[in-house]
């Protein structure tokens, strides 16, 4: 039997290893293992790259059909998605689809509990055994049992606005943050602006391919050449 969860959750090359087929199936075992017959809402957050649109459909979908409901918090950082999941009051979990540093041609599920937590190991195990044992037993809800989907723009201002209120004195830096393309390419400038900083941004410009291509964390060099020939007192690579 093929374990599905790794150290980081379930990763693969996206449509390929990690189909939206399996998508749908861990999210319906996933879904039914956590919400217990009790109902509740689940949040999924997604990063930028071209694959995580079509998971994150087949997810969604996947968990409306065993009852429960969905809020799409669209793309956001896995720290923001277990933030937003640990308050909000209907959230008892919460799913991230994200491959991180990887290449763009992968990506990666996994879930948080309701205090934004990754699962425990022995929770990644039932809800792998009923993926391979159980599936067939899910109960599907129809009329009014099935779930509903909703987007919820909400969710990352929300957490923009944690962000800016840890601060507690005026951050008087000039930054420069280096997006990589990634998911917080939208919220960095107005986060770090709204602290007090003079900030300046490179590769903030996700287009679904270009996520981590020659920029960020795998390459800091990018951002320390410019920090050094700006002036500037920091540089961030995301």
């Amino acid at each position: 039997m093929k374990k599905l969860f790794g150290t980081d959750g379930i990763r693969g090359e996206a449509n390929s290893e990690l189909t939206p087929e399996l998508a749908f199936s861990i999210g319906q075992a996933a879904a039914w293992y956590l919400g217990q017959g009790k109902g509740g809402t689940i949040l999924i957050g997604r990063d930028p790259r071209l694959s995580g649109a079509m998971l994150e459909g087949a997810l969604a979908s996947a968990i409306a059909s065993v009852g429960l409901d969905v809020r799409l918090a669209g793309i956001i950082t896995t720290p923001g998605l277990a933030w937003v999941t640990s308050h909000h009051p209907q959230a008892i979990a919460g799913a991230m689809i994200s491959a991180s540093h990887n290449p763009m041609e992968d990506n990666g599920l996994k879930f948080v509990n309701p205090q934004g937590i990754k699962l425990a190991d022995a929770q990644e195990r039932e809800i792998e055994d009923i993926y391979h044992n159980r599936l067939a037993d899910i109960p599907r809800p129809i009329g009014k049992g099935v779930g509903r989907i909703y987007r919820d723009e909400s969710l990352v201002q929300g957490y923009c606005d944690y962000l800016v209120s840890t601060v507690e004195q005026p951050l008087n830096l000039r930054v420069l943050i280096d997006c990589a393309n990634g998911s917080a390419s939208a919220i960095a400038r107005q986060v770090l602006e709204r602290a007090g900083a003079i900030v300046d941004v490179i590769h903030a410009d996700p287009d679904g391919i270009n996520i981590n291509r020659c920029c960020g964390s795998t390459h800091p060099g990018t951002v320390a050449t410019a920090v050094a020939q700006g002036k500037y007192d920091l540089g961030l690579a995301l």
